[in-house]
């Protein structure tokens, strides 16, 4: 009798107005919370009944497909970003549409990963930003369609950004990288130790710089390999 005592009282609680919007926000507002502490298995849970309830939160939608692509879940990350996409305030579609494209990626779906980076990047809104990990996350993309001197466009392109420096390493890092794959070392040397010197602790840019020093050691020792075919 408890039991059923205590299940009236949470329903009772639940569908009066203001107890109800309390419940829904609450589930809603931790369930965002625990995502970013990286929680995303409550955060699933939570986050999956609140939006069976308020299916038009657009930003619950976006924050919920970002859960579903950690937990492997593709097809439901898929579909909650479509849902964030058809709710997006004007002038924020690209937020939708830049996770369709890391969501593409992921699957190994290079073409479409591009296809929705090319909505995102037409949309005047997310320049306004001067947000750099867009660049970076669609120069990767490029590099895995093998399209090099894209890549090298768009890497250049977001050191060149007045931005957060916070990641301006990783961009010079992968001009770097881009450059590198094009036989371009001595530019690419550049950029690794532009990388450097935004962050002396990047081990990634710290062996790339080491493995370019060596490259004219390495040209010689071919060089001289090869020229032993003719030598008697």
């Amino acid at each position: 009798m408890a039991n059923d005592d205590y299940t009236d009282g949470l329903e009772n609680d639940c569908t009066s107005s203001n107890g109800r919007n309390r419940a829904l926000d609450a589930a809603r507002d931790q369930g965002i919370v625990w995502e970013d502490d990286g929680l995303s298995l409550p955060a699933a849970i939570v986050l999956e009944a609140y939006l069976s309830i308020s299916e038009r939160d657009g930003y619950a939608w976006l924050v919920f497909g970002d859960i579903m692509k950690t937990l492997y879940r593709f097809a439901a990350a898929q579909e909650a970003y479509a849902k964030a996409l058809a709710l997006a305030p004007v002038g924020k579609e690209y937020l939708a549409e830049l996770r369709l494209a890391m969501l593409e990626n992921r699957c190994g779906n290079y073409e479409m990963a591009e296809e929705w980076y090319l909505r995102a990047f037409a949309r005047p809104e997310m320049h306004t930003e001067s947000m750099r990990w867009p660049y970076v996350l669609r120069g990767d993309n490029f590099l895995s369609l093998g399209r090099l001197t894209d890549a090298e466009r768009i890497f250049h392109e977001a050191t060149a950004l007045e931005s957060d420096p916070s990641d301006l390493d990783e961009a010079w890092h992968m001009f770097g990288v881009s450059l590198a794959l094009q036989g371009k070392y001595e530019a690419a040397r550049a950029a690794i130790e532009a990388a450097v010197k935004c962050d002396p602790t990047n081990s990634k840019s710290q062996e790339l710089l080491c493995a370019l020093s060596l490259i004219p050691r390495a040209e010689l020792l071919a060089a001289n390999a090869l020229a032993s075919r003719w030598s008697k």
